[in-house]
């Protein structure tokens, strides 16, 4: 059986996807363009007509849509959406940034949680998760996508320093070593943040510290 994306999101989340422009046009970045791989890969079934190709999604592709909705209501990013099914090491990273960040409570900047359900899901990514296999448990009361919010961007407006610690932190989860510099320099900044943010602004310190030393290393084998 095939379907729309309207049909797939109404069948996984009864929600109607035309009343949702926002939360449509956030799926459309997801999925795959015809010469570009995404997150999202829908069949493409090519007009009678040579209009726009008709995507839809078959029955055996509705579990891994559904978690990549759950996630994006995290992490909007594709980027991050990919790394966290992808790369265990970056999954791991994440998930113990959430549990520190939003610990034992069930509402974040308005992104309410059911908080057994929010457990259940936050343990599901501690393990091998088969993400195209099986559903991730939903935490949420209702998709934080339909209000245009998301829990990064929930906790980047709790406090004075939220911001830079959330711009630290998508630094620090990228892939570029330049990034991880900017990351160290953000952290040098934030010297009155307490909490989850200073754990967090150490970490990167230290790691940023480790990464010196080992290219410090690496230049003297070269000499």
């Amino acid at each position: 059986m095939e379907y729309s994306i309207s049909q797939a999101i109404w069948k996984l989340f009864k929600i109607k996807l035309n009343s949702y422009k926002k939360l449509k046009d956030s799926i459309a970045t997801l999925e795959a363009k015809k010469n570009d791989k995404g997150v999202l890969e829908p069949e493409r079934i090519p007009s009678s007509t040579g209009g726009n190709d008709k995507r839809v999604y078959r029955e055996n592709q509705l579990d891994f849509l559904h978690n990549v909705i759950i996630l994006q209501g995290f992490f909007p990013k594709p980027a991050n959406i990919r790394d966290i099914m992808l790369d265990t090491k970056k999954r791991e990273d994440q998930v113990q940034y959430l549990i520190e960040a939003i610990g034992e409570r069930t509402e974040v900047g308005g992104v309410q949680f059911e908080s057994k359900a929010l457990t259940r899901f936050l343990d599901e990514l501690q393990t091998d998760f088969a993400f195209k296999d099986q559903k991730l448990t939903n935490p949420f009361v209702e998709l934080p996508q339909l209000k245009e919010m998301s829990v990064v961007f929930a906790l980047n407006h709790e406090g004075v320093c939220a911001k830079d610690v959330m711009i630290m932190m998508d630094c620090y989860f990228s892939d570029d070593a330049q990034e991880l510099e900017r990351a160290y320099d953000i952290a040098q900044s934030l010297n009155e943040v307490t909490g989850t943010a200073a754990k967090y602004k150490n970490m990167i310190e230290n790691r940023y510290k480790d990464a010196k030393a080992f290219d410090n290393m690496l230049d003297i084998f070269k000499r």
